[in-house]
């Protein structure tokens, strides 16, 4: 505080001196502060300005926003209850309010029973062609939004924007156009010729690059709703010329198919290529659609040197193996890595033969914990 007071008194005096002409050796310092915070107040004040204005502004557009749902609320519910025709609105809306009319109708469409959304889309047929153009906004959230309601509010022949919008620059809005491409294609699947959706399975893979930070299991997941994309999901995971992220992606979403004409392609892989990834997403789908043909490879695997390779190579044996594998869930039992040993118990359990584990929780050895944890986990635990 006393170093503030001093400073204060300092510019103070020398802005005296200034005005009464007495030469004062921080004379010129002074007025460099003094305009320096004139413009800094100024500044301020005019930020301050703004932020207020855009405020009220903002809160003008809330209010107006609302007195207009308030009066379209109960005639879009008279119309999705069929008391009043779909033109019901027509005279309710003006020009300036078709965006805000459009985001009332995509709210509702989002929230409404399946029945109801083909009449929500008749009521915004004839406002579409004025909204905005989805893909010519700015910034990709824009696009985005738009494109999310052009999704739920367009009619069937409204797709071929959502196509043009899967080759945007921003991989979040051609997320948004597949969800709702995918979305709006299950709605009328029986209307679909088995061309039209095998070419649309085709463009969906030919995309998958772009989804390269996407979650694996959420991008399987959506895939998996896809039909006829079975056959070019094989065909890309056995390139070798693909990244081995976007083959790993396509054996996850074989997986979720449960696609069985995959498994000879992943024993291939197995015994051709040494990436790890591909190899740990080869035998999660053996794990899937494998069968006992194919346990020599995994129980040769169940021996490699890495250590994850082990470990998903026993839980896929756990899977397609029968009794005569349990001597070697045994012998891994006391694999030196934890985890190898865990999913040793982990099949042991699964093969229905936990006597080996029954016999070391009840041993001193240094993995009798792991073995009582795995029994006590399945409530197996004598």
């Amino acid at each position: 505080m006393e170093g503030f007071t001093t400073t204060y008194r300092c510019h103070r005096g020398a802005a005296l001196a200034v005005l009464a002409g007495v030469p004062w050796p921080e004379a010129l310092a002074a007025r460099v502060v003094l305009l320096v915070l004139g413009v800094l107040t100024l500044l301020l004040l005019t930020l301050i300005g703004w932020a207020v204005l855009l405020r009220l502004r903002r809160k003008r557009e809330e209010t107006h926003q609302d007195a207009l749902e308030s009066q379209w609320e109960p005639v879009l519910e008279d119309i999705l209850a069929r008391r009043r025709p779909f033109w019901a609105l027509d005279d309710a809306v003006t020009g300036d309010d078709v965006t805000a009319f459009l985001s009332f109708l995509h709210r509702h469409a989002m929230q409404a029973a399946p029945a109801h959304l083909p009449w929500i889309r008749i009521v915004a047929r004839p406002y579409l062609p004025f909204a905005p153009d989805p893909l010519t906004a700015r910034t990709p959230e824009q696009r985005a939004f738009r494109v999310h309601q052009w999704g739920w509010l367009a009619p069937p022949r409204g797709d071929a924007l959502l196509h043009a919008a899967l080759n945007d620059a921003s991989a979040f809005v051609t997320m948004v156009a597949l969800r709702a491409l995918i979305r709006r294609r299950t709605a009328r699947r029986a209307t679909l010729s088995a061309a039209e959706q095998r070419a649309f399975a085709r463009a969906v893979v030919n995309h998958l690059p772009r989804f390269k930070d996407w979650r694996r299991t959420s991008m399987a997941a959506l895939l998996a709703q896809i039909d006829a994309i079975a056959r070019p999901l094989r065909r890309l995971f056995a390139d070798r010329g693909a990244a081995p992220w976007v083959r790993a992606l396509a054996a996850a979403a074989l997986k979720r198919l449960a696609d069985a004409e995959a498994a000879p392609l992943a024993v291939q892989l197995l015994k051709r290529e040494r990436a790890l990834p591909l190899q740990t997403a080869a035998l999660r789908l053996l794990a899937a659609v494998g069968t006992p043909d194919h346990a020599a490879l995994l129980r040769q695997l169940c021996t490699a040197d890495n250590e994850v390779i082990r470990i998903r190579a026993l839980s896929t044996l756990s899977h397609v193996g029968d009794v005569s594998d349990v001597p070697l869930f045994e012998r891994a039992l006391h694999d030196p890595s934890q985890w190898v040993a865990r999913q040793a118990a982990l099949g042991l359990v699964r093969l229905g033969h936990p006597q080996a584990l029954h016999t070391l929780a009840h041993s001193a050895h240094a993995r009798a914990s792991l073995a009582f944890q795995v029994l006590s986990h399945h409530r197996l635990a004598a």
